[in-house]
């Protein structure tokens, strides 16, 4: 399902263009569809999935169907809790995730992805974000989802991840639409301070 939104930000991100050789950390991995197609742009770029081991089998399986299972690297475990590697990633993904951490959650899981990237490195968000008017009725119904079935789901502005970003030691947080169906999906990018 998000495979066209990951195809747009990988164009609008400029993967296998303008970044080549980029070391991505898939944080909450899922099937890993945000990181593989990025890497699938640029043959030098690779991935390293986060996220628990039978989640992770489905994310090597998709790595496997994409023929990228060669530059795919699976770390298991929960994500506020993994010993990830000091200054080792130039790009980590965060697709998916933000809609279900507290505000404390958000932040924390930010400040433990900033030592993992490599000086001026990136952290890419991905969630359900306004920004879209043709998406205002599904993202309605998303956050109201989101409230009936979890205790502290919900859908953030950019302002409120930005701020999130910038107390982790994030900079220059910039928003970008995915203009794709079903309209609901925005980017963030912020690097990390050098």
């Amino acid at each position: 399902m998000m495979k066209p939104a990951a195809e747009c930000a990988a164009m609008m991100l400029g993967m296998g263009e303008s970044r080549k050789g980029v070391s991505i950390l898939d944080v909450g991995a899922g099937s890993a569809v945000w990181s593989l197609t990025f890497a699938a742009k640029d043959s030098e770029s690779t991935v390293t999935a986060l996220d628990w081991p039978a989640v992770l089998k489905i994310a090597a399986a998709t790595a496997e169907g994409m023929g990228l299972q060669d530059r795919f690297t699976a770390l298991p475990g929960n994500y506020h809790e993994v010993e990830l590697a000091e200054a080792a990633y130039d790009l980590a993904i965060v697709a998916n995730v933000t809609h279900i951490e507290t505000p404390e959650g958000n932040e924390d899981l930010f400040r433990r992805l900033r030592p993992a990237l490599k000086d001026g490195g990136e952290i890419v968000i991905f969630d359900v974000m306004a920004g879209q008017e043709q998406g205002d009725l599904s993202r309605a119904l998303y956050a109201l989802g989101l409230a009936l079935r979890t205790e502290q789901g919900q859908v953030y502005t950019f302002e409120e991840l930005q701020g999130f970003l910038e107390t982790a030691g994030f900079t220059g947080a910039a928003f970008a639409a995915i203009p794709v169906p079903p309209f609901t999906m925005g980017m963030i990018t912020a690097k990390k301070e050098e």
